[in-house]
């Protein structure tokens, strides 16, 4: 659990200063690889404090990310705008990890589709304090985790019901007439 300033600043956390150094140099590089054509975004997202995490042996990451946006000016040059946000703090946590990929019919038949990877950008909780959005994304991911040793028997229990399936659609198919195969 990070060490607290205040229930939306986090100890350790990139300051404002920083903040805006890092938005003003990820801007600059936007526009001088992607300016000439005008293509580059006017907002962003930037990592202000990141913790790696365990529970029942299974790793994941909280981050907090600040938004930010900027308004286009001539010949390239931009101005940033500070203040606002997806939410009353500007910030929001998500929930990461460093796993190799699963394909989605694999997610999707485990039931692992938005396993731990989630975020504190919901409809009620735009009001939310930082420290109430980490609280939950951790309580979210250590739920995630404690679901994994559950997987394995889960996941038995689906191939015994598709083994018996496939056995009775052959079974079925080798009892039909040969004029109807």
């Amino acid at each position: 659990m990070p060490t607290w300033l205040d229930d939306n600043t986090i100890v350790g956390e990139l300051s404002n200063d920083d903040f805006i150094k890092q938005v003003m140099e990820s801007m600059s590089e936007r526009v001088e690889k992607e300016g000439k054509e005008g293509n580059y975004g006017n907002d962003g997202l930037l990592t202000v404090y990141q913790e790696n995490k365990q529970h029942a042996g299974v790793s994941y990451k909280l981050i907090v990310l600040r938004y930010f946006a900027v308004t286009r000016l001539p010949r390239g040059h931009f101005q940033l705008q500070l203040g606002r946000g997806m939410n009353k703090v500007g910030k929001h946590v998500v929930v990461e990890h460093d796993w190799p990929s699963l394909s989605y019919e694999l997610k999707e038949l485990l039931g692992l589709s938005e396993f731990l990877y989630h975020d504190s950008l919901h409809s009620g909780q735009e009001d939310w304090t930082l420290r109430q959005q980490w609280e939950k994304m951790d309580n979210w991911a250590i739920a995630d985790c404690e679901r994994v040793s559950s997987l394995v028997s889960e996941f038995d229990e689906k191939v015994k019901v598709l083994r018996q399936d496939i056995l009775s659609f052959i079974g079925a198919c080798k009892q039909r007439p040969k004029a109807e195969r």
